[in-house]
């Protein structure tokens, strides 16, 4: 089915689905023209085209939700240490809580097997010591950006998604 675009200076743009039967088309306010339809909400009929506009700044508390969510991504999206990814997805986080408390009461044998992305290895206690504060800082590091970051969107020194994704992008573990 086919759509058809409408452009009236006072009405502004809409479309129809499907052939406009005239009747209706001459209900239209005069001055209504046919035009192209729309590329994107961003574009608006001037001179007798679509000219596309800048995007409309968004609103703090948008950026904000976007920051949170793209903070969530990097801090469960892993880590590397010493060459193997360490996954820092919440359920790991709390695996390597549990590991920290067995060997703390002793039971946790030294060099048991973890299991990687890449396979399972052989790790020590002190090999699984340094994995957990890898995790946190990884963690840690993610929620640091996270605030640095509301602080410039507080301030109005980012306004665009573009910039809160640079900034993950340049992030160490992301």
């Amino acid at each position: 089915m086919s759509e058809c675009g409408f452009y009236h200076p006072g009405r502004g743009y809409w479309q129809a689905i499907g052939e406009v039967p005239e009747d209706i088309r001459e209900s239209y306010p005069e001055g209504t023209i046919e035009v192209p339809l729309r590329p994107s909400p961003n574009h608006e009929w001037k001179g007798g085209e679509w000219v596309e506009m800048p995007a409309p700044p968004l609103a703090r508390e948008d950026l904000l939700d976007y920051l949170a969510e793209r903070r969530w991504r990097a801090e469960i999206g892993g880590c590397d240490w010493n060459g193997w990814h360490l996954r820092t997805d919440e359920a790991s986080q709390g695996k390597y809580l549990a590991e920290l408390e067995a060997i703390s009461l002793g039971v946790r044998q030294d060099g048991e097997l973890w299991k990687f992305p890449h396979g399972f290895e052989p790790v020590t206690n002190a090999q699984m010591r340094e994995m957990a504060i890898a995790a946190r800082q990884h963690i840690t590091g993610c929620f640091a950006l996270e605030a640095h970051l509301a602080a410039d969107i507080q301030a109005g020194r980012i306004t665009t998604l573009a910039e809160i994704d640079a900034a993950f992008a340049s992030f160490p573990a992301s």
